[in-house]
């Protein structure tokens, strides 16, 4: 093997018979060449898995030529040009992933042609620990093609960080065995419609893209969802009183333009993880109801309106990492049991009207930032915040220089 990429150990290969190799598994294997079109010989081959490499190059057309391919992992590597077409002829396919390449041009609608498969990753950023890192990587762009409604057997399907436009395709609606659906990140407009009828859905990244409206009513009925993933879009309104997700785990709601209170129903959902409504307009004040929420590692509720005192309750949060409560109109004195928080790693307070003091036990929070400059009518006393800001404005770090509150 090391004659044909430079690769460290080729211990994986694995073969039912002398002749013919079934699975060839290279992954994360400090890999670096290209992939040679002598690969088209493995006739046998089923599995193929590369991934995590430093692999350049392109996937060459010859790939066409594997007719007993099933799986194919060739994401996190260096791969460029376009999706050879001869790879939409592989009608045993179930599994391919290119993911985090620099792979460009369109998706063919012959993917259509593929009805075996349950997964296809084109996401085009890379990821590290589970976080997008960068987003130079794959840049598939123009329409998502209307035959993507012919892979019935489809369960993951993940097209984030593209340039794909214009509208989700209504065929979109066939896929029923889908569980995993991302299109984050991309520049679709118009509705999402067609998603809300795939009953199996668990995973719903919809982010960061041009769609406007949400009808919360009818994604009630994906009673299977554990992410609701809808920031960063054009939608703006009211918040219903019933939002009934009774599987729900991180709803992703920053940036919307939304309007009215939190609904308190959200508190029976005891098993959130990660509440994100910030930057948006939302008014009233922390729900009684949300004391349920004790599984919380993520509270994001910065730059609204939210008015009334910090909850006490807050305290009870032992599993609390992140905590942003700023830019809002909160009131009164920071509830001493705030001081319970000894997970917590970021802890945002400031552009507020309250006072107290934060405990000195939050010394080791890596951030806090808070209305802690003696200039203000309230203050909070935080010897250890990163950041003091005042009623101007103006915000100081631990070398006094002054900047704008936007800027935190």
């Amino acid at each position: 093997c090391d004659t044909i990429l430079d690769a460290e150990d080729c211990s994986d290969v694995v073969s039912h018979e002398r002749t013919t190799v079934v699975i060839l598994s290279l992954e994360w294997n400090n890999m670096t060449g290209t992939l040679p079109e002598e690969i088209s010989l493995l006739q046998g081959l089923e599995v193929l898995n590369m991934e995590g490499n430093s692999i350049s190059g392109y996937l060459p057309e010859s790939i066409g030529a594997l007719s007993s391919l099933k799986e194919l992992y060739l994401g996190e590597n260096n791969l460029g040009n376009t999706i050879p077409g001869s790879l939409f002829k592989l009608k045993k396919m179930k599994h391919i992933s290119l993911y985090s390449n620099f792979i460009n041009g369109t998706l063919s609608s012959n993917i259509g042609e593929l009805e075996e498969l349950e997964t296809l990753n084109l996401y085009g950023a890379t990821w590290e620990n589970h976080v997008t890192i960068s987003h130079t990587g794959t840049s598939l762009a123009g329409r998502i093609p209307e035959r993507l409604g012919n892979l019935k057997k489809l369960k993951w399907l993940s097209l984030g960080f593209n340039f794909f436009t214009g509208s989700l395709p209504s065929t979109i609606a066939n896929l029923q065995g889908l569980e995993y659906i991302s299109v984050a990140s991309n520049q679709l407009t118009g509705d999402f419609t067609g998603v809300l009828g795939l009953q199996g859905l668990v995973h719903m990244d919809l982010s960061n893209n041009l769609f406007q409206g949400v009808p919360w009513s009818r994604m009630q009925m994906l009673s299977k969802l554990e992410t609701i993933s809808v920031h960063g879009n054009q939608i703006s309104g009211t918040l219903p009183n019933e939002m009934r997700f009774p599987s729900l785990k991180v709803l992703l709601c920053c940036c919307m333009g939304l309007t009215s209170a939190i609904p308190s129903i959200l508190g029976n959902n005891v098993q959130l993880d990660v509440l994100d409504f910030s930057i948006n307009q939302l008014s009233g004040s922390i729900p009684p109801s949300f004391e349920n929420l004790v599984e919380l590692n993520v509270l994001w509720l910065g730059y609204n309106e939210l008015t009334g005192a910090i909850p006490s309750f807050l305290g009870n949060f032992s599993e609390l990492v992140m905590l942003g409560l700023d830019e809002n109109k909160f009131t009164g004195e920071l509830p001493l049991s705030i001081g319970n928080l000894n997970n917590l790693q970021l802890f945002q307070l400031n552009g507020n009207n309250l006072s107290g003091s934060i405990p000195d036990s939050f010394c080791s929070v890596p951030y806090m930032s808070a209305d802690c400059l003696p200039s203000n009518d309230t203050w909070v006393e935080c010897p250890c915040c990163d950041i003091c800001c005042d009623e101007t404005q103006c915000c100081s770090d631990e070398y006094g220089f002054c900047f704008p509150r936007f800027f935190l």
